[in-house]
């Protein structure tokens, strides 16, 4: 009877644990980190699907320079992606804390950390073949080129075609097919 007791008591014990581990990992393990994996994804597939001019990488680079401005709650998921090969070049991964990158950067994301600093951001890389992304409100409308939404639990992406075009930047049909097509301009 003795041992039935003890196996009883250490099969709870084993039980509890157990469900105390999993209660743990469930909170640990939010939606959040997936989807900044597929925003991660996102961004890197971008830039399959965009053409830059031709003085956009400066000779002999053999990088594309995604910059990140600001802080982000994707931060994290980014070093799954650099040093991948893109069009015959590797991806690097740069990061500003606040002040806007200029010439170098091929796809800059801003993120929601400088909403209140988005139209200095984008007049000061308007001139500049950067390929800009967010995942803020209008950013695509505020003259963004492309911004990450989401509808329901998917995430999905708006493109400003004008804004790309200014920016001397060609996006393949491929991918617009797959946005929300964002028409106007940041007036």
């Amino acid at each position: 009877m003795r041992i039935f007791q003890w196996t009883c008591r250490c099969l709870k014990t084993s039980l509890l644990s157990v469900f105390v581990l999993l209660m743990l990992l469930s909170n640990t393990v939010q939606p959040a980190p997936r989807t900044a994996l597929i925003k991660v994804g996102y961004l890197y597939k971008f830039a399959k699907f965009v053409e830059w001019p031709a003085g956009a990488f400066e000779p002999g680079t053999q990088a594309l320079a995604l910059c990140v401005l600001g802080t982000d709650s994707f931060v994290g998921a980014l070093p799954s992606i650099e040093g991948k090969p893109i069009k015959g070049r590797k991806l690097e991964i740069k990061y500003f804390a606040q002040d806007a990158p200029g010439k170098g950067c091929h796809i800059l994301f801003v993120s929601s950390s400088e909403v209140q600093r988005l139209s200095q951001i984008l007049t000061a890389v308007a001139l500049t073949p950067s390929l800009t992304v967010a995942d803020m409100e209008r950013f695509a409308r505020s003259g963004g080129m492309i911004n990450f939404i989401t509808q329901g639990h998917k995430t999905r992406f708006a493109i400003n075609i004008k804004a790309a075009q200014r920016a001397g930047l060609q996006i393949r049909s491929k991918l617009l097919k797959l946005a929300t097509i964002v028409d106007t301009d940041p007036s």
